[in-house]
Protein backbone atom coordinates (compact mmCIF):
# COMPACT_ATOMS: atom_id res chain seq x y z
CA UNK A 1 0.00 0.00 0.00
CA UNK A 2 0.90 3.64 -0.01
CA UNK A 3 2.75 5.46 2.75
CA UNK A 4 -0.51 5.69 4.72
CA UNK A 5 -0.53 1.93 5.21
CA UNK A 6 2.89 2.08 6.85
CA UNK A 7 2.02 4.56 9.53
CA UNK A 8 4.67 4.89 12.17
CA UNK A 9 2.56 6.12 14.98
CA UNK A 10 4.52 5.56 18.15
CA UNK A 11 1.35 5.11 20.18
CA UNK A 12 0.05 2.47 17.81
CA UNK A 13 3.21 0.48 17.38
CA UNK A 14 3.58 0.36 21.15
CA UNK A 15 0.36 -1.64 21.36
CA UNK A 16 1.82 -4.37 19.15
CA UNK A 17 4.88 -4.96 21.33
CA UNK A 18 4.98 -8.12 23.48
CA UNK A 19 3.79 -7.50 27.00
CA UNK A 20 1.97 -4.32 26.09
CA UNK A 21 -0.86 -3.55 28.48
CA UNK A 22 -3.03 -2.30 25.62
CA UNK A 23 -4.04 -5.32 23.61
CA UNK A 24 -7.07 -5.81 21.40
CA UNK A 25 -9.68 -8.11 22.95
CA UNK A 26 -10.72 -9.26 19.49
CA UNK A 27 -9.71 -12.95 19.34
CA UNK A 28 -8.66 -12.92 15.71
CA UNK A 29 -8.10 -10.32 12.99
CA UNK A 30 -11.27 -9.26 11.25
CA UNK A 31 -11.49 -9.99 7.57
CA UNK A 32 -11.72 -6.97 5.34
CA UNK A 33 -15.24 -6.49 4.10
CA UNK A 34 -16.73 -4.12 1.55
CA UNK A 35 -19.04 -1.45 2.86
CA UNK A 36 -22.49 -2.92 3.28
CA UNK A 37 -25.34 -1.28 1.38
CA UNK A 38 -27.18 -1.41 4.69
CA UNK A 39 -25.19 0.77 7.13
CA UNK A 40 -27.26 -0.51 10.02
CA UNK A 41 -26.24 -4.15 9.45
CA UNK A 42 -24.62 -5.57 12.61
CA UNK A 43 -20.94 -6.41 12.56
CA UNK A 44 -19.74 -9.89 13.40
CA UNK A 45 -17.85 -8.70 16.48
CA UNK A 46 -20.61 -6.57 17.98
CA UNK A 47 -22.23 -7.81 21.21
CA UNK A 48 -25.51 -9.46 20.25
CA UNK A 49 -27.20 -8.41 23.49
CA UNK A 50 -26.14 -4.78 23.37
CA UNK A 51 -28.99 -2.37 22.86
CA UNK A 52 -26.58 0.38 21.87
CA UNK A 53 -26.10 -1.15 18.41
CA UNK A 54 -29.74 -0.91 17.42
CA UNK A 55 -29.59 2.66 16.14
CA UNK A 56 -25.89 2.91 15.32
CA UNK A 57 -24.23 2.15 11.99
CA UNK A 58 -21.30 -0.18 11.57
CA UNK A 59 -17.98 1.67 11.60
CA UNK A 60 -15.32 0.66 9.07
CA UNK A 61 -11.73 0.77 10.28
CA UNK A 62 -8.32 0.81 8.68
CA UNK A 63 -6.33 -2.35 9.50
CA UNK A 64 -3.77 -0.08 11.21
CA UNK A 65 -6.37 1.28 13.65
CA UNK A 66 -5.38 -1.08 16.50
CA UNK A 67 -5.94 1.14 19.53
CA UNK A 68 -9.44 2.36 18.71
CA UNK A 69 -10.85 -1.11 18.05
CA UNK A 70 -11.02 -2.35 21.68
CA UNK A 71 -12.49 0.96 22.81
CA UNK A 72 -15.29 0.66 20.25
CA UNK A 73 -15.92 -2.91 21.34
CA UNK A 74 -16.10 -1.78 24.97
CA UNK A 75 -18.68 0.85 24.03
CA UNK A 76 -20.72 -1.69 22.07
CA UNK A 77 -20.12 0.07 18.75
CA UNK A 78 -20.17 -2.30 15.77
CA UNK A 79 -17.08 -2.20 13.56
CA UNK A 80 -15.14 -4.18 10.97
CA UNK A 81 -12.03 -3.76 8.84
CA UNK A 82 -12.23 -2.30 5.35
CA UNK A 83 -9.49 -1.51 2.79
CA UNK A 84 -11.57 1.46 1.64
CA UNK A 85 -10.35 3.48 4.62
CA UNK A 86 -6.68 3.59 3.63
CA UNK A 87 -7.44 3.95 -0.08
CA UNK A 88 -9.38 7.12 0.74
CA UNK A 89 -6.83 8.55 3.18
CA UNK A 90 -8.78 8.02 6.42
CA UNK A 91 -8.76 5.68 9.43
CA UNK A 92 -12.50 5.39 10.04
CA UNK A 93 -15.52 5.54 7.73
CA UNK A 94 -19.01 6.01 9.15
CA UNK A 95 -22.00 5.31 6.87
CA UNK A 96 -24.88 7.74 7.40
CA UNK A 97 -28.09 8.55 5.56
CA UNK A 98 -26.41 11.62 4.08
CA UNK A 99 -23.28 9.80 2.86
CA UNK A 100 -20.01 8.39 4.14
CA UNK A 101 -18.05 10.42 6.70
CA UNK A 102 -14.31 9.78 6.91
CA UNK A 103 -12.20 10.42 10.02
CA UNK A 104 -8.40 10.69 10.00
CA UNK A 105 -7.42 10.09 13.64
CA UNK A 106 -4.03 11.41 14.73
CA UNK A 107 -2.28 12.04 18.01
CA UNK A 108 -0.20 15.20 18.17
CA UNK A 109 2.98 13.12 17.90
CA UNK A 110 1.72 11.34 14.82
CA UNK A 111 0.54 14.56 13.22
CA UNK A 112 3.99 16.10 13.71
CA UNK A 113 5.68 12.97 12.31
CA UNK A 114 3.35 12.93 9.30
CA UNK A 115 4.32 16.54 8.52
CA UNK A 116 7.97 15.52 8.38
CA UNK A 117 7.68 12.24 6.46
CA UNK A 118 5.11 13.50 3.94
CA UNK A 119 2.26 11.21 5.03
CA UNK A 120 -0.06 14.07 5.85
CA UNK A 121 0.32 15.63 2.41
CA UNK A 122 -0.23 12.24 0.78
CA UNK A 123 -3.32 11.46 2.87
CA UNK A 124 -4.74 14.92 2.28
CA UNK A 125 -4.39 14.33 -1.46
CA UNK A 126 -6.24 11.02 -1.14
CA UNK A 127 -9.04 12.67 0.82
CA UNK A 128 -9.42 15.55 -1.62
CA UNK A 129 -9.58 13.21 -4.62
CA UNK A 130 -11.98 10.76 -2.97
CA UNK A 131 -15.30 10.30 -4.73
CA UNK A 132 -16.54 8.11 -1.89
CA UNK A 133 -16.51 10.45 1.10
CA UNK A 134 -19.23 13.04 1.62
CA UNK A 135 -17.28 14.71 4.45
CA UNK A 136 -13.79 14.32 5.86
CA UNK A 137 -12.66 15.20 9.37
CA UNK A 138 -9.26 15.31 11.06
CA UNK A 139 -9.72 14.06 14.62
CA UNK A 140 -6.74 15.32 16.61
CA UNK A 141 -6.01 13.79 20.01
CA UNK A 142 -4.00 16.10 22.22
CA UNK A 143 -3.76 17.46 25.74
CA UNK A 144 -3.43 21.22 25.49
CA UNK A 145 -2.42 21.37 29.14
CA UNK A 146 0.94 19.77 28.31
CA UNK A 147 2.58 22.98 27.19
CA UNK A 148 5.59 24.99 28.25
CA UNK A 149 5.34 27.59 30.98
CA UNK A 150 4.81 30.37 28.46
CA UNK A 151 2.09 28.24 26.77
CA UNK A 152 3.76 28.70 23.39
CA UNK A 153 5.05 25.17 22.75
CA UNK A 154 4.07 21.60 23.54
CA UNK A 155 6.13 19.49 25.93
CA UNK A 156 5.92 16.17 24.08
CA UNK A 157 6.34 17.43 20.51
CA UNK A 158 8.72 20.10 19.13
CA UNK A 159 5.94 22.21 17.67
CA UNK A 160 4.58 25.55 18.80
CA UNK A 161 0.95 26.51 19.27
CA UNK A 162 1.41 28.98 16.43
CA UNK A 163 2.70 26.31 14.04
CA UNK A 164 -0.06 23.88 14.95
CA UNK A 165 -2.74 26.52 14.52
CA UNK A 166 -1.44 27.44 11.07
CA UNK A 167 -1.26 23.79 10.00
CA UNK A 168 -4.83 23.12 11.10
CA UNK A 169 -6.11 26.20 9.31
CA UNK A 170 -4.35 25.08 6.13
CA UNK A 171 -5.92 21.63 6.46
CA UNK A 172 -9.38 23.16 6.77
CA UNK A 173 -8.79 25.41 3.79
CA UNK A 174 -8.07 22.23 1.84
CA UNK A 175 -11.43 20.74 2.77
CA UNK A 176 -10.49 18.75 5.88
CA UNK A 177 -12.55 19.77 8.90
CA UNK A 178 -10.72 19.63 12.23
CA UNK A 179 -12.04 18.60 15.65
CA UNK A 180 -10.13 17.76 18.82
CA UNK A 181 -10.44 15.05 21.44
CA UNK A 182 -8.58 14.39 24.66
CA UNK A 183 -8.03 10.61 24.43
CA UNK A 184 -9.15 7.39 22.73
CA UNK A 185 -12.44 7.19 24.62
CA UNK A 186 -13.26 10.78 23.76
CA UNK A 187 -12.34 10.07 20.12
CA UNK A 188 -14.71 7.09 19.92
CA UNK A 189 -17.54 9.13 21.36
CA UNK A 190 -16.74 12.10 19.13
CA UNK A 191 -16.89 9.94 16.00
CA UNK A 192 -20.38 8.70 16.88
CA UNK A 193 -21.70 12.05 18.12
CA UNK A 194 -20.38 14.10 15.19
CA UNK A 195 -21.59 11.57 12.61
CA UNK A 196 -25.03 11.43 14.19
CA UNK A 197 -25.23 15.21 14.25
CA UNK A 198 -24.16 15.63 10.62
CA UNK A 199 -26.63 12.96 9.49
CA UNK A 200 -29.54 14.67 11.23
CA UNK A 201 -31.36 17.86 10.33
CA UNK A 202 -30.07 19.51 13.51
CA UNK A 203 -26.98 20.72 11.64
CA UNK A 204 -29.18 22.75 9.31
CA UNK A 205 -30.81 24.53 12.21
CA UNK A 206 -27.65 26.55 12.75
CA UNK A 207 -28.50 28.41 9.55
CA UNK A 208 -32.17 28.88 10.29
CA UNK A 209 -33.58 31.68 12.43
CA UNK A 210 -35.56 30.55 15.44
CA UNK A 211 -39.26 31.15 15.86
CA UNK A 212 -39.98 34.88 15.67
CA UNK A 213 -40.02 36.41 19.12
CA UNK A 214 -41.14 39.80 17.82
CA UNK A 215 -41.72 41.41 14.45
CA UNK A 216 -38.32 40.24 13.16
CA UNK A 217 -38.67 39.07 9.57
CA UNK A 218 -41.50 41.46 8.76
CA UNK A 219 -41.65 44.86 7.14
CA UNK A 220 -42.54 46.48 10.46
CA UNK A 221 -39.30 45.39 12.16
CA UNK A 222 -36.81 48.25 12.04
CA UNK A 223 -33.93 45.99 13.11
CA UNK A 224 -34.74 43.46 10.39
CA UNK A 225 -35.13 46.19 7.80
CA UNK A 226 -31.70 47.64 8.64
CA UNK A 227 -30.22 44.13 8.54
CA UNK A 228 -31.80 43.44 5.15
CA UNK A 229 -30.75 46.75 3.57
CA UNK A 230 -27.10 46.17 4.54
CA UNK A 231 -27.00 43.25 2.07
CA UNK A 232 -26.70 45.83 -0.71
CA UNK A 233 -23.24 47.07 -1.78
CA UNK A 234 -21.80 50.05 0.14
CA UNK A 235 -24.72 50.21 2.56
CA UNK A 236 -23.59 50.27 6.18
CA UNK A 237 -25.65 50.36 9.37
CA UNK A 238 -26.04 54.14 9.47
CA UNK A 239 -27.09 54.42 5.82
CA UNK A 240 -29.43 51.46 6.15
CA UNK A 241 -31.07 53.05 9.19
CA UNK A 242 -31.51 56.35 7.32
CA UNK A 243 -33.15 54.56 4.38
CA UNK A 244 -35.48 52.62 6.64
CA UNK A 245 -36.51 55.70 8.63
CA UNK A 246 -37.28 57.57 5.41
CA UNK A 247 -38.78 54.85 3.21
CA UNK A 248 -39.21 51.72 5.28
CA UNK A 249 -38.16 48.73 3.20
CA UNK A 250 -38.39 49.91 -0.42
CA UNK A 251 -38.52 46.36 -1.71
CA UNK A 252 -41.25 43.98 -2.82
CA UNK A 253 -41.56 40.64 -4.58
CA UNK A 254 -42.31 40.75 -8.28
CA UNK A 255 -43.04 37.03 -8.23
CA UNK A 256 -46.56 35.74 -7.70
CA UNK A 257 -47.77 32.99 -5.41
CA UNK A 258 -47.85 30.53 -8.29
CA UNK A 259 -44.30 31.53 -9.34
CA UNK A 260 -42.97 30.68 -5.88
CA UNK A 261 -44.90 27.43 -5.41
CA UNK A 262 -43.53 26.22 -8.75
CA UNK A 263 -40.07 26.13 -7.15
CA UNK A 264 -39.26 22.68 -5.69
CA UNK A 265 -39.34 22.75 -1.90
CA UNK A 266 -41.59 25.82 -1.57
CA UNK A 267 -45.14 25.09 -0.51
CA UNK A 268 -48.11 27.41 -0.49
CA UNK A 269 -47.69 28.39 3.16
CA UNK A 270 -43.99 29.23 2.73
CA UNK A 271 -44.75 31.20 -0.43
CA UNK A 272 -47.42 33.23 1.36
CA UNK A 273 -45.03 34.02 4.20
CA UNK A 274 -42.36 35.16 1.74
CA UNK A 275 -44.76 37.45 -0.03
CA UNK A 276 -46.13 38.82 3.24
CA UNK A 277 -42.65 39.62 4.59
CA UNK A 278 -42.11 42.33 1.95
CA UNK A 279 -45.67 43.21 1.12
CA UNK A 280 -46.59 46.86 1.70
CA UNK A 281 -49.94 47.93 3.00
CA UNK A 282 -50.71 49.46 -0.36
CA UNK A 283 -49.81 46.40 -2.40
CA UNK A 284 -50.42 43.16 -0.52
CA UNK A 285 -50.38 39.84 -2.35
CA UNK A 286 -53.60 37.91 -2.23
Amino acid sequence: MTPSSAKSRSSRTASARPGSSIASPVPSPLRSAPISPNPMAPATNSPSNSSTNISRPTLYLSPTEHLLRPVLTQLGIAHRNSPLCESNGVDIIVPTRTGLIGFQRKTLKDLYASFNDGRFTFELGQIRSSSLLARSILLLELDRRRTTVDNRSFIDVPITQHQLRNALVKAQLNGLFVIESTDLLDSARSIIEVSTYLASDRGERLFRPGPPQSSWGTRTSRDWGIHLLQSFPNIGPATAAAIYDALGIPLTFTATLSDLTAIPGIGKLTAKRLLASLASHANKEE
